[in-house]
């Protein structure tokens, strides 16, 4: 471990530990882990980097829990763009998965674009790559 590293892991905050716990406990099953762990985990990721740390924190959390960095920003991003409790029930009402979610995160997608393709996984059923296919499509119009 880089001595930089080392140094603003014994600087962190107190609740460093419980947020490490927390994406360390989804990690093992990603497939069958709830979207709402996904979405809590974004929002506390969201508030611990921006009040307190910054993007180099979630690299060093990504780094320390073993996943790649990508995969915490997809979970800030989720709780950015799915923020409430109604929004979070809508998604798994509809039967998204965290892949589904994945896919709708693309930054070529409008706010009109993502909610009619949420509701059109949640009318056909598709799969993750059905989607991900779809949102190519959308977006390489363009």
């Amino acid at each position: 471990m880089s001595t930089a590293r080392g140094q603003a892991r014994k600087s962190l905050k107190p609740g460093r530990a419980r947020l490490v716990a927390g994406i360390k406990r989804l990690k093992p099953k990603p497939q069958r882990t709830p979207l709402k762990r996904y979405r809590d985990m974004g929002a506390q990721l969201d508030r611990q980097c921006e009040r307190e740390y910054g993007h180099k924190e979630v690299e060093l959390l990504a780094d320390e829990v073993g996943w790649d960095r990508s995969m915490l920003y997809f979970c800030i991003l989720f709780h950015r763009l799915w923020p409430t409790k109604e929004d979070l029930a809508r998604v798994t009402r509809r039967g998204l998965v965290f892949g589904h979610i994945r896919a709708l995160l693309n930054r070529k997608l409008t706010a009109r674009e993502r909610e009619r393709l949420e509701r059109y996984v949640g009318k056909e059923r598709l799969s993750v790559r059905q989607l991900q296919a779809k949102v190519r499509e959308l977006v390489g119009k363009r």
